[in-house]
């Protein structure tokens, strides 16, 4: 591989990695870390399942696919992608738990109501007070 396509290999990955860590700090992080005006979570489970999964795919593959395809001249298995997939999306099922648990029920959010108009297919919004689900 030529250093200019190893180049932007790695800089795509950090970009990817960076930007998932980002996205895992936003979603599942902030919320424990104080008074949040409004938390996205679902209450199913699936959702979470899906981005827990993505979020791992596009934060935890990509650099050691990188490192894999510029030092060892292959890539990552498809099993050991699967494996990533899996456990990241057990991890955002439990990361969702805990943020309903210790943060949604115990500060007494509440669920954005329809009868305002506002509804989602898959995340809901949970704020303290009913009207600050126009502002979002």
């Amino acid at each position: 591989m030529s250093k200019a396509k190893a180049f932007v290999l790695l800089s795509l990955s950090l970009s990817f990695t960076f930007t998932g860590l980002w996205l895992i700090y936003k979603n599942y992080i902030t919320p424990f870390m104080g008074n949040a005006a409004h938390i996205l979570a679902d209450p199913l489970g699936v959702p979470s399942f899906v981005f827990g999964s993505a979020f791992g795919f596009f934060t935890f593959l990509p650099l050691p696919n990188a490192f894999c395809r510029i030092l060892g001249k292959r890539e990552i298995t498809i099993k050991t992608m699967a494996i990533v997939l899996v456990i990241c999306g057990v991890l955002g099922v439990m990361a969702n738990a805990l943020v309903y648990k210790f943060v949604i029920n115990s500060n007494g959010y509440i669920e954005c109501p329809k009868k305002i108009g506002y509804k989602k297919n898959l995340l809901r919004d949970y704020v303290i007070d009913a009207s600050q689900c126009e502002k979002f």
